[in-house]
């Protein structure tokens, strides 16, 4: 009799918390018949016992499966405030995907966006810090080449040229085959430009000679005129700017800047001398801007 009490109380409790975690249970046939005075048999009392138990854990199988599409929710919803360039609510529902799946997939996405979320605020200290342990927690991610990059800007924008320059040296050793590879050749030139043009040029020429198809050729000729117009080397100028001219598809706003800048050779004192001499090969077809040149 003792035993059979005993029996009867942890039914009771387990009845009681598969209620807790799925009130439908309460109106389901099986539970009712629980709810009668227990059998005579000890073994039918066992047998009751392994189906709840076997409820239970089909239950909890249904709250893990549950969970992960809670995850792919949460996702959904942070990466619509990030397009929308609401970063600060994105962030906030980043950090809970973080603290309620740290090992997912999701959870590691979440992870780099925070450090995006700081990035696009213009936190760059806090973007760093969030970079710097993204690297330590994920060494293997996909997403680590974008992180790295997204961390020698961070560098770059508070004014540590050196660690920048440093970042950016490893992205193009390490990941030359990515796509932020070009991205990487592009900032570096930029940071070099006050203090070395020569390299600076070099890191646009690579971008273009590596990186044909690139959306970051576009930038790299405009780059590479505005530097030799600076220089004072005008006629390698206008070939950046003609080049840059038919790549294709050219930015409306950078085409407009190569406009201004071919209009800016067209009034400059002293270059109404002998002709601008052009390479007779090695130039796509030509643009109607060459006219403005005799």
């Amino acid at each position: 009799m003792k035993m059979r009490k005993e029996i009867r109380q942890i039914k009771n409790q387990i009845i009681k918390n598969i209620c807790k975690i799925n009130p439908l249970i309460k109106l389901t046939p099986l539970t009712l018949f629980l709810k009668k005075p227990p059998s005579k048999r000890i073994k039918i009392e066992i047998g009751i016992l392994v189906m709840i138990c076997i409820l239970a854990l089909i239950s909890m199988r249904i709250s893990h499966l549950e969970e992960k599409m809670d995850s792919a929710d949460y996702i959904k919803k942070a990466d619509s405030f990030y397009g929308g360039n609401n970063y600060q609510k994105a962030m906030t529902i980043y950090e809970e995907v973080t603290r309620k799946f740290p090992d997912t997939e999701e959870g590691e996405w979440s992870s780099f966006q925070i450090g995006n979320c700081y990035k696009k605020l213009g936190s760059f200290f806090q973007a760093i810090s969030f970079y710097k342990l993204f690297v330590r927690k994920y060494p293997s991610s996909k997403y680590l080449p974008e992180v790295k990059y997204n961390l020698a800007l961070c560098y770059k924008e508070t004014g540590d040229l050196e660690k920048a320059n440093q970042e950016l040296i490893k992205i193009i050793h390490n990941y030359p085959q990515e796509k932020v590879a070009p991205k990487a050749y592009l900032a570096l030139g930029e940071c070099l430009r006050e203090k070395d043009a020569e390299a600076s040029l070099s890191m646009y020429q690579k971008i273009i000679r590596m990186y044909p198809h690139s959306s970051e050729v576009s930038q790299a000729y405009l780059n590479m005129a505005n530097i030799y117009f600076e220089e004072k080397h005008y006629s390698e100028a206008i070939l950046s700017y003609l080049f840059l001219l038919n790549t294709d598809p050219v930015p409306e706003d950078v085409n407009d800047l190569v406009v201004h800048g071919l209009f800016l050779f067209k009034i400059l004192p002293g270059r109404t001398g002998p002709a601008l001499v052009f390479p007779e090969e090695g130039l796509l077809p030509l643009h109607p801007l060459f006219l403005l040149f005799p």
